[in-house]
């Protein structure tokens, strides 16, 4: 693939400030592809076309070159849990591709500028056409390609040497999207943004090059409306306003150079909450236990007196925040990651490394951020959890250094031993205790939650491993301590998605699992929570919690198992 700028629109007409679209004839109906596979909004990508193919990143979609990419690479990466999208250039001749020769002088037009070995095609003769794109689905397909991007579809607003229309265009753009799902291939716009409302049936998601340079971007935001994800590149600028505009939008934006080579600096790492590919711990483990017929542990007064008994209830998570997803992020990586190099601050009190960190893990707050640096990773197959506080990347991610990190077997009661923190200050895992979107959408959380204090006590309750306590004083809450929402509160008036939270919080409650805010609730950041929906949960306060006593449930000290 040849990069290219992107061009310069020249098919508006301005009417009093607004831009009209060519009118188009009469258009084809929109092939349907229910088996095709479709990125949602903020999917994790990358694309790259030199170098060697780093197939260890934190993406779930990878765009690679269809003629370049051997089905070998294409079956690892779907080995490593990826869905695999391949370039074709369908709107312009290549003279290096080993097809080349197929294309007729007839259909050969002007030279692309900047590109001596390129040129447009006159997408009226799809007669000629047609055939030649097809062996290229045939071959993206037979390769096990999920998806395609096509290049060069506006032709019409560029000198090509023929006199296209933006009729043409649409037939031509509109044959390649159902051709495409004919092949069950997920399909992608790639240019013609001045044609979008008529595409926009036809095309499953966008790629777009430099619109913030070009100040096109509003042109792509009928996708975002439609709940279809644009995959957006930008080459130049700063990478720190580049992702605040990017996120704002609602695009998967990403910095890369131009020659696409491997590198990559993704602006909502961490956003996207895959779906977990294990079950969270044994359904006898107490994570999973109820506790809402419990007994009122004797200090519940005291402690949530020292907690706040009139501050709200913070929701620490949302969709983004200060320019980072909003939450404590996750990623899934595949067995075959592979692991790195992994030290830590606290290394006595932590598993070793190394780790299987993908270099572009997404960590708590972003890249630059300066609080917890919180890294989880699920590994697939093996459904072992890893967590890292206070992660840092060097060398790229060649290796990781950490202030202290504990893995864990998801399909174990296994505690760690007495005494010893994890990535989280009470010594138990992260993961479970979080809101999760795909959870809460489900009508359905059934796990205890995570949530901080002020300030704690200098020491732990059973299943908690560790304290990071200021104070002896008992009337302060020991980490490990168990919080849930009265029965007596009126939950009826919150939005669905909210009352399966606070129906969590009154059957299985949350742990008290790290200093910080009071009352702070922690999830996952999602693009699909609704910021002002979560504000809702501060109507409670810390008089509408109460601990519990679940001694009662533990069947041995050393072990998260319950009667």
């Amino acid at each position: 693939m040849r990069t290219r700028a992107s061009k310069r629109l020249i098919w508006l007409v301005l009417l009093g400030g607004v831009a009209l679209a060519l009118p188009a004839s009469a258009l084809p109906p929109p092939t349907p592809c229910p088996s095709c596979w479709v990125p949602l909004p903020f999917t994790s990508w990358q694309i790259q076309f030199t170098g060697d193919l780093d197939t260890t990143l934190n993406a779930t979609m990878y765009e690679i070159d269809m003629f370049d990419t051997p089905a070998a690479t294409v079956d690892a990466l779907h080995t490593a849990g990826k869905k695999v999208v391949c370039y074709i250039d369908a709107g312009s001749w290549e003279s290096f591709r080993p097809d080349a020769a197929s294309y007729p002088e007839s259909v050969k037009g002007n030279a692309l500028a900047g590109f001596a070995d390129e040129r447009w095609l006159d997408v009226r003769q799809l007669g000629v056409l047609q055939p030649i794109i097809s062996a290229r689905l045939d071959l993206c397909q037979s390769k096990g390609f999920d998806g395609v991007d096509f290049d060069n579809v506006d032709g019409y607003s560029n000198d090509t040497g023929f006199p296209l229309t933006a009729d043409d265009q649409l037939a031509f753009d509109t044959w390649l999207a159902n051709a495409a799902h004919d092949h069950g291939l997920a399909v992608a716009l790639k240019n013609d943004l001045g044609q979008i409302t008529d595409l926009l049936p036809y095309f499953d998601f966008a790629v777009n090059e430099q619109c913030q340079q070009y100040g096109e971007c509003a042109l792509l935001l009928p996708f975002v409306q439609a709940g279809k994800a644009v995959m957006e590149i930008e080459y130049h600028g700063s990478t720190t306003k580049i992702c605040a505009a990017g996120n704002t939008n609602g695009f998967n934006t990403i910095k890369k150079r131009r020659k696409l080579d491997a590198k990559r600096d993704p602006c909502n790492a961490g956003i996207e909450s895959p779906s977990l590919p294990c079950t969270v711990f044994p359904s006898d483990n107490v994570w999973n236990a109820a506790v809402s017929a419990l007994p009122v542990h004797a200090m519940s007064g005291a402690w949530v007196a020292s907690i706040g008994a009139a501050t709200p209830l913070h929701p620490d998570f949302g969709t983004v925040y200060n320019g980072a997803p909003n939450g404590i992020p996750y990623a899934v990586v595949p067995a075959v990651q592979p692991t790195v190099p992994t030290t830590f601050q606290y290394a006595d009190e932590s598993d070793p490394g190394p780790y299987p960190i993908p270099p572009d893990a997404p960590i708590e707050g972003g890249a630059k951020a300066k609080g917890d640096r919180h890294v989880l990773l699920v590994q697939a197959d093996t459904c072992e959890l890893f967590e890292l506080f206070s992660a840092r990347p060097k060398r790229h991610g060649a290796r990781w250094s950490a202030g202290s990190g504990a893995t864990w077997n998801l399909g174990s009661n296994a505690l760690r031993p007495a005494t010893f923190t994890s990535a989280d200050a009470a010594g138990l895992p992260i993961l479970p205790g979080l809101v999760r979107y795909d959870e809460a959408a489900s009508g359905t959380i059934a796990h205890a939650l995570r949530f901080t204090v002020p300030q704690s006590q200098r020491s732990f309750l059973w299943p908690a491993r560790h304290q990071a306590g200021s104070t002896t004083d008992p009337a302060f809450p020991p980490m490990g301590a168990r919080f849930r929402l009265k029965a007596s509160v009126d939950i009826s008036s919150y939005s669905p998605t909210n009352q399966v939270i606070l129906t969590a919080l009154k059957t299985y409650g949350m742990f008290v699992a790290d200093n910080g805010g009071a009352w702070f609730l922690s999830g996952t950041p999602d693009p699909r929570w609704s910021d002002d929906d979560l504000h809702a949960l501060t109507q409670l306060t810390g008089n509408d919690f109460e601990a519990v006593d679940e001694s009662g449930l533990m069947v041995d000290p050393d072990s998260g198992q319950v009667q």
